[in-house]
């Protein structure tokens, strides 16, 4: 059995560190803004998906990122797309707190 070298470890476990803290971090964001969307008079599936939403923007742009990476080219309209939505997260999760 072939073990890893350590530069390949540490790049896997970067890696899964990394999804964890992605996951935890939308999950968090998630939870949030539903509870804004709630408290603002949204309430079933329009509570659900507003949230939903604005976290989608930042999922389309980081893959089309990534695509855009793996090409070797940047892709503008990507970041716009994980700006906007990473922007528009940050300022109604500040804007819902308190």
């Amino acid at each position: 059995m072939n073990r890893p070298a350590p530069v390949q470890a540490l790049a896997a476990g970067a890696a899964v560190v990394t999804v964890l803290l992605t996951g935890a971090a939308f999950w968090l964001s998630y939870e949030h803004l539903h509870d804004v969307a709630s408290g603002n008079g949204l309430d079933g599936s329009r509570a659900w998906v507003w949230p939903a939403t604005v976290d989608l923007f930042i999922i389309a742009g980081e893959l089309l990122m990534l695509r855009a990476a793996l090409r070797n080219q940047v892709d503008g309209w990507a970041i716009a797309l994980a700006a906007t939505g990473s922007l528009g997260s940050i300022a109604l999760n500040v804007a819902g707190v308190g």
